[in-house]
């Protein structure tokens, strides 16, 4: 075996060495790019998540102000007629 039947077989086990590195490297990198790819879609859609339930929230709670004003301006009312009746049962009641 001469010298350069030497070279060529240093070239082609590198060749082959390096095919075989790629072979493999190849899914990996396309697995790492789907990862990071799931994680900013996962990411957004945390975002989207916590969104909807702080509007939610935020709608939930201006009902319950709303609700809340309502109930005290019935008391109020309630309270009134309740005074003004017993008015005018005790003045009913003197006479």
């Amino acid at each position: 075996m001469n010298i350069q039947d030497k070279i060529y077989l240093i070239i082609a086990v590198g060749s082959a060495a390096f095919a075989i590195f790629f072979y493999f490297r190849r899914p990996q990198e396309q697995g790492e790019i789907n990862d990071k790819v799931f994680d900013e879609k996962f990411s957004n859609l945390t975002n989207t998540v916590l969104e909807i339930k702080d509007n939610h929230l935020k709608h939930i709670n201006d009902k319950l102000d709303r609700h809340i004003e309502k109930q005290i301006e019935s008391e109020k009312l309630i309270a009134s007629n309740f005074t003004k009746t017993f008015t005018l049962l005790d003045i009913i009641m003197k006479k």
